[in-house]
């Protein structure tokens, strides 16, 4: 494998230094919960940075004490500014390292703040006398509310350039706010939508970075709504989730971090994070909601790798001993990119063709893919050099641009399918156990598909691979397509598989 990549490289591709301004991934996260607002690295906790509302002096005395339960820690204008709300009332712009009050105002039970056009903010107030409503304010005149306009339990505002309209979360359901004489003096709020919630009770919403939808948490489950086709879908990693206060997804890596409280706390110790998924302790903290912080900017190196058809683009600056395997590793996506689309189509649909392959000497486990970029653990690669496999599952996982929901199991199972049936077709195979099943996905469920293609249905990743990229897989489509369910298929499978196996044959 090694000689014909350095060959491809030589002959069909062309290394080049490009140095530009790259977004180094940000591991840092803002955390609030009760009277501190706090940035840690991710992985350590180490505290970076701190804010107390009860030790600002340049608060007024009497709203130093409205930020004993901070709620929302919102870094805004590349995070060197922080929105600060609490539901004991304080609300707050901070300039960030310096920590300086900008703005503030006091809200009855404030549980999210966003920054609207012409230096303005909107406050989503919750339950109590004086809340259920979304509050205006003017950044030069602090505690001086310019519109309001009710909202049953507000607690989530995100605005939306693109649209240029403002998305707020209520008790019951998702609204869609216009601005009105938004250059006068007297601006206002129109609402344009109402889309009733899933399940009662909206807590977190927050926008996905490059996606056209919103993530949402209620008290039983986590959404995500397409704000183009205006639709509700279950979170695949988090469906089932009930309490979860806030949630945030990197821009750059996709990682999700989020903050779930018990049926006995509003608050918790424990960040989780999806992609990949773990879990740390803050211990003494009480939590309640995670912001990732922007990526900080610096120069960066990388390589690029090109032919007519795909790009990768090679980050190895924070393991720059893996800079030959990475070029290896890049010339391998720039020429499987276009097998896969191929083996990988669907009508209407045009693959990406460009990845960055970014290798993270931090990193846990083996790699993932999210948003045309691979991470891969760079401790992983130095420890089996030889698994170019890895880099073409990943890869299998650009190109799929499947939406959620789908089942895991088979989209896993399909990139194991490229990965051992195509591109590694003669490496040894796993054995099975009787108590496999064909939703351990990965290589089990590779050969399973590819048992079904030779004794069922040639076609059968094709029309599988493009359902999931509708969003439209069923499982009734096993036996549309076979005529048998895929418990049916997978009794006939595990029985061929071990008359096979056996000593006799």
């Amino acid at each position: 494998m090694i000689p014909r990549l350095l060959a491809l490289a030589t002959l069909c591709s062309f290394l080049l230094p490009l140095k530009a301004q790259e977004h180094a991934a940000s591991s840092r996260l803002l955390l609030c919960g009760m009277g501190e607002v706090f940035e840690v690295e991710a992985g350590s906790l180490e505290k970076k940075w701190s804010w107390r509302g009860a030790e600002r002096e340049d608060l007024p005395e009497a709203m130093r004490s409205r930020f004993a339960t901070t709620d929302e820690c919102k870094p805004v204008e590349g995070g060197k500014k922080v929105l600060i709300s609490a539901s004991s009332g304080g609300c707050t712009l901070v300039e960030r390292p310096s920590g300086r009050v900008l703005w503030h105002a006091q809200v009855t039970n404030a549980h999210s703040l966003e920054l609207l056009p012409r230096d303005r903010v909107v406050v989503a107030s919750s339950l109590g006398k004086t809340g259920n409503r979304l509050v205006v304010f003017d950044l030069a005149r602090s505690n001086e509310p310019i519109f309001d306009t009710p909202l049953p339990s507000a607690h989530g505002v995100v605005w939306d350039e693109a649209r240029h309209c403002l998305w707020a979360l209520g008790f019951a359901e998702l609204r869609r706010y216009e601005l009105k004489d938004w250059d006068g003096d007297k601006p206002s709020l129109v609402q344009q939508a109402s889309h009733p919630l899933p399940d009662e009770d909206g807590h977190d919403l927050q926008a996905v970075p490059r996606s056209s939808d919103l993530i949402l948490s209620t008290h039983g489950h986590v959404f995500l709504f397409n704000r183009d086709q205006s639709a509700f879908r279950p979170h695949p990693e988090l469906r089932e989730t009930a309490l979860v206060k806030g949630v945030s997804i990197h821009p750059t890596t996709g990682r999700t971090a989020y903050i779930q409280a018990s049926d006995k706390a509003w608050w918790s110790s424990d960040i989780h994070f999806l992609k990949p998924a773990a879990q740390v302790t803050a211990n003494g903290e009480k939590l309640y909601k995670a912001r990732w912080l922007p990526q900080t900017i610096k120069q960066r190196t990388m390589t690029k790798i090109a032919s007519k058809e795909a790009v990768a683009l090679v980050d190895t600056n924070d393991a720059p001993d893996l800079k030959e395997w990475g070029n290896k590793a890049g010339t391998l996506c720039v020429e499987w990119f276009p097998k896969i689309a191929t083996l990988l189509p669907s009508e209407g649909f045009a693959a990406p063709k460009q990845v960055t392959l970014y290798f993270d000497p931090a990193m846990k486990g083996v790699a993932h893919a999210a948003n045309g970029r691979i991470t891969i653990s760079a401790a992983f690669v130095r420890s089996h050099p030889d698994d170019w496999g890895m880099i073409v599952h990943e890869l299998t996982h650009v190109v799929q641009s499947y939406p959620p929901g789908g089942p895991g199991w088979l989209v896993e199972g399909l990139a194991d399918y490229i990965r051992i049936v195509k591109f590694e077709p003669k490496a040894p195979r796993p054995k099975l156990t009787r108590l496999a099943s064909y939703k351990d996905a990965y290589k089990t469920t590779a050969m399973f598909l590819e048992w079904i293609e030779k004794q069922h249905a040639p076609d059968l990743v094709v029309k599988m691979n493009a359902a999931l990229r509708k969003g439209a897989y069923r499982d009734e489509m096993w036996k549309e397509i076979t005529g048998k369910t895929v418990d049916e298929l997978w009794g006939l499978f595990v029985a061929d598989f071990f008359q096979k196996s056996s000593p006799q044959n």
